[in-house]
């Protein structure tokens, strides 16, 4: 396995109090610090596959059991309904396949893994 290159990323104001660390920056280490969790750092912890769970998707669904769930979910919520219907018209692919479409309602469920692609590194200002 080799090293993962980032190419772009957005910042989240997020801070979670669950088995958190606060590291402190004023100390003699904080070069090393920034290199190892910077994601974008050539030697960070992500650029060198630490972090790889977060890049991975485990879809926690079968098509039969969620198509029943999934059309329980678009008449709960209408505007997610509407989304759905605005993405197919733009989209012929999405519209013409019904595995994309229930993939499509699970990323913007609650079901969906809110961890996926999320850095679990944050600044503190």
């Amino acid at each position: 396995m080799g090293k993962i290159i980032l190419i772009c990323f957005y910042l989240v104001t997020l801070f979670e109090a669950r088995a958190d660390w606060l590291i402190s920056m004023n100390q003699e280490v904080n070069r090393f610090i920034i290199e190892v969790l910077e994601p974008q750092g050539e030697d960070s912890f992500f650029a060198w596959n630490f972090f790889d769970t977060i890049l991975q998707s485990n879809k926690g669904y079968s098509a039969y059991v969620f198509e029943d769930l999934a059309a329980q979910f678009l008449r709960d919520n209408p505007e997610i309904r509407k989304q759905l219907a605005e993405a197919k018209s733009r989209d012929k692919e999405l519209a013409d396949n019904g595995a994309a479409q229930l993939s499509w309602v699970y990323d913007h469920s609650s079901w969906k893994e809110k961890e996926q692609n999320r850095y679990p590194v944050y600044w503190l200002e």
